[in-house]
């Protein structure tokens, strides 16, 4: 079959991993209801937007209601305040309910409510996404259509099937965010370039039934905006500060972004020779610097920070006497901003009795101290509001301490200091990780993801996937070129030249979690020569230019006479057999394959993933990848190829675009 080339892909949509990083990506969320859920929320205002909802005709005692009427000819105004629940992944809101307009369209066909428009006027000029949020009910019986028009355009109808995945993406690019009374989703409905003072115009209509569901409804959502000059913290995990240097000898003492933004930390009162300590004591009143290189890694997939590796300060203060010096660290801003300060510590891992107390001030003789309990949730958040974000030898998580508005030019204090305990545990330790800074001021808030665009040969089962988008206006197609509409995937044939499509559960194997599935689509063409299957291509088309790293996922097997080899090619270029030879527990290839999860509940393969190029392209342009099987040579029965799909990411995330990430 040498001559046919295939590939099959899942594209997600990029969406930041946890509540800190969300901020841009969430955008301003615009609600249809007021909280008393008895009419519009009429005027309402943030990131530097402005808004009003309101009739398109007629008055607001013509167009809503608190009935549960579908003869009326209005919309009933509801709130789900305590009926939210997140089933998904893609928890794109920062609310902790919503409100809907519903309309009871189902019996006879009869409800036609009056259309609403929410005007959104941009206090920047920019460019800004906009995205419908709607419900639809969960009976495979019941229409849930709706319609939108924007600005003086066409109506531009939407139906959800029931029977498409409840926490996938539609086939028409909507996703699923949360239940609330409704299952919520929304549509990408266009990016915009606006001038300052300019209003954008979206208007939301029912649609009258014609079956006879008498369940059938119109429900609308609201709004969400996005966009790189709204007033919101920038979507990255903000400005990282390690507290300790490289080489694990003492502080990281000062430093810059590059940006004008300026760092300072030191010891108070006594130099770093007093201070600092390479030695385990609990008795010398100083700080142990030590540094994680090997992680952090997550302990449930939502990995709070940037940082490939950790440094902590540790007060071994166990036996009641330890008091190392308090340490400062003065952070200086190029730009005038409101930013919002986490405090990073360290917990143990051992009895349920041991302390890890730490204390913190802003002037140096005020002091707060946060405690976190062992036995709170290791994955959950603290009852002080910490939230854990990482395993770096210690447990690591952060706290909110604080939010300042700072001149340009202006400085934001920090003093960190143990906490002597009063306990028998000889393993009491203060332990201090550093700290993140987020706010406005400290980039130019463009939205960059160290995960990307992630790409699964497989849909939610084991099928085939041939096309889609991230309602984003990222888009592609996966094809067979010899038969654009032959199925390549079949069953588990060593001898019928086709892929066998698996999916199953992944786990994050030694450097941490680079994904945001929780289960990932693999496809194995078992043992050549007897089998030999279809290439597959892949298209994907970029709606922002840029430059993008590329990466190929694949599996290796467990025992050393396997062979797994695979061959792809980027753009067309002459294809590149790649063939893991890593020695046995080892996470990196000579050949710059990284081992990044486990697949499978019995972890029968481990998944690799390889750079296999650099590609800048413009907005619109395509990059195509296409993978093939390899003829083996050796004896083993198991030999297989195993494809795991891609990864696209901006290639400038590393450098964490509206971050700091110091050292």
């Amino acid at each position: 079959m040498s001559g046919k080339i295939r590939m099959g892909f899942m594209l997600f949509a990029c969406l930041a991993i946890s509540a800190a990083a969300w901020a841009e990506t969430r955008g301003v969320e615009i609600q249809p209801v007021n909280t008393e859920t008895n009419g519009f929320e009429k005027n309402g205002s943030g990131g530097g937007l402005t808004w009003i909802t309101e009739p398109v005709s007629g008055t607001d005692a013509e167009t809503v209601t608190t009935v549960d009427s579908n003869s009326d000819n209005l919309w009933r105004a509801r709130r789900f305040g305590a009926e939210k629940t997140v089933t998904s992944s893609k928890k794109v809101t920062n609310l902790d309910n919503i409100g809907v307009l519903e309309s009871k369209t189902g019996t006879g066909g009869t409800e036609d409510a009056p259309a609403v428009k929410t005007t959104v006027t941009f206090s920047q000029a920019g460019v800004y996404t906009l995205f419908f949020r709607y419900g639809d009910g969960r009976s495979s019986t019941e229409r849930y259509d709706i319609q939108y028009a924007v600005n003086d355009g066409d109506f531009q109808e939407i139906h959800l099937d029931y029977d498409e995945a409840t926490e996938g993406d539609s086939v028409d690019g909507s996703v699923y965010i949360f239940v609330a009374g409704f299952e919520i989703w929304e549509k990408f409905i266009g990016s915009f370039e606006v001038n300052a003072g300019d209003s954008i115009t979206i208007i939301a209509d029912d649609i009258i039934q014609d079956g006879p569901g008498s369940g059938d409804r119109s429900v609308y959502a609201g709004l969400r905006v996005t966009g790189a000059n709204l007033d919101l913290d920038p979507p990255s995990m903000g400005l990282e500060v390690d507290i300790v240097n490289a080489d694990t000898t003492g502080l990281e003492k000062a430093g810059a972004d590059g940006a004008g933004n300026t760092w300072t930390s030191e010891t108070v009162g006594v130099s770093d020779a007093d201070g600092l300590t390479t030695v385990d004591s609990g008795t010398d009143n100083k700080w142990r610097p030590r540094r994680f290189g090997a992680g952090p890694t997550a302990l449930h997939g939502l990995l709070l920070t940037n940082r490939t590796d950790f440094g902590v300060l540790e007060s071994k203060i166990g036996d009641g006497t330890e008091d190392a010096p308090p340490v400062h660290t003065a952070l200086t801003f190029a730009k005038a901003g409101t930013y919002t300060l986490y405090l990073r510590y360290g917990t143990g891992r051992g009895s349920a009795n041991e302390r890890y107390d730490i204390q913190y001030s802003f002037d140096g003789s005020t002091w707060y101290i946060t405690r976190l309990n062992y036995d709170e949730a290791l994955e959950g958040d603290a009852w002080d509001g910490a939230e854990y974000i990482s395993l770096a030898g210690f447990e690591i998580w952060e706290r909110n301490i604080g939010t300042f508005d700072v001149a340009a030019g202006g400085t934001i204090d920090v003093y960190v200091d143990d906490v002597i305990q009063d306990g028998p545990n000889t393993n009491d330790r203060s332990v201090y990780a550093g700290l993140r800074v987020t706010g406005g001021g400290l980039g130019g808030g463009q939205v960059v993801d160290a995960i990307g665009y992630e790409v699964d040969p497989l849909n939610g089962s084991s099928a085939f996937l041939r096309d889609g988008g991230d309602g984003k206006g990222t888009t592609w197609r996966t094809f067979s070129p010899i038969d654009e509409f032959e199925e390549p995937i079949g069953t588990d044939d060593r001898f019928d030249s086709f892929w066998w499509g698996r999916r199953d559960t992944i786990e994050a194997g030694p450097l941490g979690i680079k994904t945001r599935f929780s289960s990932i689509g693999l496809i194995e063409s078992g043992g050549p020569p007897d089998e030999d299957a279809y290439p597959i291509r892949s298209e994907i088309t970029l709606a922002e230019a840029g430059t993008y790293d590329v990466w190929l996922r694949y599996a290796n097997g467990l025992a050393a006479d396997n062979r797994y080899d695979i061959q792809y090619s980027l753009n067309d270029g002459d294809p590149v057999v790649l063939r893991l030879v890593a020695e046995e527990g080892a996470t990196k290839s000579a050949d710059g394959s990284i081992l990044q999860h486990f697949y499978g509940a019995t972890r029968s393969r481990e998944l690799w993933e390889k750079k296999i190029g650099t590609v800048t392209v413009t907005a619109g342009e395509t990059i195509a990848v296409q993978i093939d099987d390899v003829e083996q040579d050796g004896p083993n029965a198991d030999d297989r190829t195993a494809y795991a799909g891609l990864r696209v990411v901006n290639a400038n995330a590393s450098s964490s675009i509206g971050a700091w990430e110091l050292f």
